[in-house]
């Protein structure tokens, strides 16, 4: 930690790149260097705790660009800007790295059975 108690102390390797997985002082451990990908599998693990969701679930299609997925919506830049799972069964909780999709503007999965707490990354995404 820096002298202040914060971490990281210094500015993450990989220019504006890493700056957008890396956006605060803050937050515990190294830099992030999660792929969108990767951070929707860690999504989808923590959502299927109590079976699979309802209806199509392309997620684990590694061959699939993660704009064509189920319930995602890229901008131009093939940033995912929207995440709409609402009434698919989702199970589990919502993890922390959520909130590392930058330009996240919307997140609907109402309607399911997800427990815990939404995480407070997301007061940092667009």
């Amino acid at each position: 930690p820096s002298p202040e108690g914060m971490s990281p102390c210094e500015q993450c390797p990989g220019g504006e790149e890493a700056r957008l997985k890396n956006r605060y002082l803050g937050h515990n451990g190294p830099c992030s260097d999660y792929t969108q990908r990767e951070i929707l599998e860690i999504f989808h693990r923590a959502t299927t705790e109590g079976g699979p969701w309802n209806g199509e679930d392309d997620w684990g299609n590694k061959s699939k660009p993660v704009c064509q997925m189920t319930g995602i919506t890229c901008d131009a830049q093939d940033h995912i800007i929207k995440i709409e799972l609402k009434n698919r069964n989702l199970q589990g909780r919502i993890p922390d790295e959520i909130g590392l999709l930058s330009f996240l503007e919307v997140l609907d999965v109402s309607d399911n059975a997800l427990t815990g707490y939404v995480p407070s990354d997301l007061q940092w995404t667009s």
